[in-house]
């Protein structure tokens, strides 16, 4: 019983201590956190976890625009490239230049059944048919500015036109038309299910049909349908409007008038050249999916960015963007997103499913195409956000939720600073020792933390972390003192002024008398609980005198009768030892006064009477021990009260000279009454002598 007793008496000590010395927590555990931190070879997939990413690899770079690509049955992927109208092929490694075409651009390309190459171009809106050897003729010649867009269906090839008017046509050598849009653009086209579908800059999607002629599925509200993804009986929509109402068609019209410019002034030095101004979007940008008998629901939106390309891969459509250029994985209701690559080019221009598995990503500015998947990157780093305790902390461990199967590993290492960004002032990485899903920590104390995670596979699996929490103790920091105050005990409501001094000015020390509230200002910067100790002392005494002790308030009423008169210094220690263990607290003390401590009335002198005519002058030299007089009053004969102000006409002083003239010439009882600034007061009868 009596060990029992001991052990209880342990537990509540350790509970008081525990309530006051609280360890903090910080770290990330959604989506938005982990968004906010650095992506190499992983991603935040989902479900908030980070994971490894696709493996990628780069097989185009120098150029300005990889704008379109198309796979082939044998794996072999070709992009189409703008500025320079080049086609290059890949099958394995580096592309390589497959095919000039001597036009402005490359915009659309698809893979024919004899494994020949279609590809639409601008600005002389012809379609060209490259052989496997790379040779190139005029499939067909529409005598429009711009191919935008090609498809094909059951019956062959469709081609979609821009440049002033938004037509679909069934390519050959004699070309049918087979819509005549009201769009300037038709800048996407699509089958799925043996349905035709068209976008134009109207920001209408059509449906085609040869029989039946063309109605519109749906028109959005951003006014561009850039790309179109069939999947079954369904077709995703994606919008990329610029800004304001027809800002979209000035943004197509520029990018020709980008390419004209570029046809007739080539570059003076081979290879890509600078890119324009990074440019920006003002509105949000959709997905939109849009199913039989005509519902649409909205699957994805990007504000700022624009939606350039779309791909159905599995049961999830990627989505290329401008703007926030990257890679995103939409589930195909609308349930999750993830962003599963990041790029430094401005735009992803088209992402192409290839049939053995992955896909591959055409961008732009600066223009390269990249290989991704269908296995996962062997390994990948995520470095955090900076996160923050308020004060400098003592890290203690860092704890992860997530699992890692085999053939996977998880690491992390921490580094710690007392500036809000890493610099050459923070600590060197530390790798943390992982045990299960805990991390013991050793490194400096600081207010900031970072962590980064390393994942790296040997399978086709990955390992995910969904949350990381790092655990602390914030370094004691002493409290302070902050300011002391005095003034009358009744001031309780704070109608009446208080007054606070320091030691610097003397000059204007307040005056105070009789009962007082001493009060004070403290804080703890760990947010403790405080006592206090209340020390005094006159002008004359070297040292101080403990007045209170152990007080949690932070006031105290004193009743200076008890003292003499003088010049009093309050002295206010803190202490935080009521939150922390024996020999860890800290204190924090403030000296502030003087403050006049006067409870002795002023005194008047000897009056001295004269006469000036019939008026009487009375004379008195008022002083007073410890303060300045503050006022002088006189009533004549039980009369009402009258100020009067001293000869050199201002209180001042501890010593004054008031004259006092009394006009009344019968007047017979003079009353002076004089107080000090402390509020004590002091009188003196005059009895006039009547004239005969």
């Amino acid at each position: 019983m009596k060990t029992c007793s001991a052990a209880l008496a342990g537990v509540l000590i350790l509970a008081a201590w525990a309530a006051a010395v609280e360890t903090i927590t910080v770290g990330d555990s959604s989506a938005k956190d982990f968004l906010e931190g650095e992506f190499e070879g992983v991603y935040v997939d989902e479900g908030a976890q980070v994971v490894l990413a696709p493996r990628s690899s780069e097989v185009l770079s120098g150029v300005d625009h990889a704008w379109c690509a198309a796979a082939g049955a044998d794996g072999a992927v070709y992009i189409g490239t703008v500025p320079g109208g080049v086609v290059y092929r890949a099958a394995g490694g580096e592309a390589e230049v497959f095919c000039e075409t001597g036009e402005a651009g490359v915009f659309a390309l698809a893979v024919l059944d004899d494994g020949s190459v279609a590809a639409a171009t601008g600005s002389g809106g012809k379609v060209f048919r490259i052989s496997s050897g790379g040779e190139a003729e005029v499939l067909a010649d529409l005598e429009e500015p711009y191919v935008f867009a090609l498809a094909r269906d059951s019956e062959g090839l469709l081609g979609a036109t821009g440049g002033g008017e938004g037509r679909v046509y069934r390519l050959g050598a004699e070309s049918e038309l087979v819509y005549d849009s009201p769009a300037s653009h038709i800048l996407s086209l699509a089958v799925g299910d043996g349905r035709i579908f068209a976008g134009g800059d109207n920001g209408s999607v059509y449906e085609i049909s040869p029989v039946e002629g063309a109605r519109v599925l749906f028109t959005a509200s951003q006014g561009v349908i850039q790309d179109l993804a069939p999947a079954g009986e369904t077709v995703f929509a994606g919008t990329a409007a610029i800004a304001e109402p027809k800002a979209e068609q000035q943004a197509v019209r520029s990018i020709i008038g980008e390419l004209k410019a570029r046809q007739a002034e080539p570059p003076l030095a081979p290879g890509a050249q600078p890119p324009p101004a990074k440019r920006e979007y003002k509105v949000a940008n959709s997905v939109y999916r849009i199913d039989p008998g005509g519902r649409v629901r909205e699957v994805f939106k990007i504000q700022g960015g624009l939606v350039l390309a779309l791909a159905v891969q599995e049961e999830r459509v990627l989505a290329g963007t401008a703007g926030e250029a990257g890679i995103y994985s939409l589930a195909a209701d609308g349930a999750d997103e993830a962003r599963i690559h990041r790029t430094d080019s401005e735009e992803v221009h088209d992402i192409v499913v290839l049939p053995g598995g992955g896909f591959l990503a055409a961008m732009g500015m600066p223009g390269k195409a990249v290989l991704f998947g269908p296995d996962r990157a062997s390994g990948g780093d995520f470095t955090a956000r900076v996160l923050s305790g308020e004060h400098v902390t003592r890290w203690s461990a860092l704890e992860w939720e997530g699992r890692a199967p085999a053939g996977t590993k998880v690491s992390f290492e921490v580094r710690t600073g007392n500036s809000p960004t890493p610099d050459d002032t923070w600590s060197e990485w530390f790798a943390a020792a992982v045990e299960g899903p805990r991390a013991p920590l050793e490194v400096p104390p600081s207010r900031f933390i970072q962590y980064r995670i390393h994942l790296a596979t040997a399978s086709s699996l990955t390992a995910r972390v969904g949350r990381v929490e790092i655990r602390g103790l914030p370094v004691n920091l002493a409290p302070q003192v902050k300011e002391i105050t005095a003034g009358p005990a009744e001031n309780n409501d704070g109608s009446r002024p208080s007054n606070s001094k320091n030691d610097e000015n003397e000059t204007a020390a307040p005056e105070l008398s009789g009962k007082i509230k001493i009060s004070w200002k403290a804080s703890d910067p760990n947010k403790d609980d405080l006592e206090f100790q209340l020390h005094f002392r006159d002008a004359s005494m070297p040292d101080f005198i403990v007045l209170e002790e152990d007080l949690s308030e932070k006031e105290f009423e004193w009743d200076t009768t008890r003292v003499p008169d003088g010049k009093y210094y309050f002295r206010v220690a803190a202490s935080d030892a009521p939150a922390n263990p024996a020999g860890t607290e800290l204190s924090g003390a403030r000296v502030e006064g003087p403050f006049v401590i006067d409870n002795t009335a002023p005194l008047p002198g000897e009056p001295e009477v004269s006469r000036r005519g019939a008026a009487a002058l009375i004379t008195v030299e008022a002083s007073d021990a410890a303060s300045p007089l503050a006022e002088a009053l006189y009533s004549v004969d039980g009369g009402r009260w009258r100020p009067v102000f001293p000869v050199d006409g201002i209180f001042d002083s501890p010593r004054e000279r008031i004259t006092v003239k009394v006009e009344k010439a019968d007047a017979r009882i003079v009353m002076l009454r004089v107080s000090d600034r402390a509020g004590n007061t002091g009188a003196v009868r005059v009895i006039l002598e009547m004239e005969e």
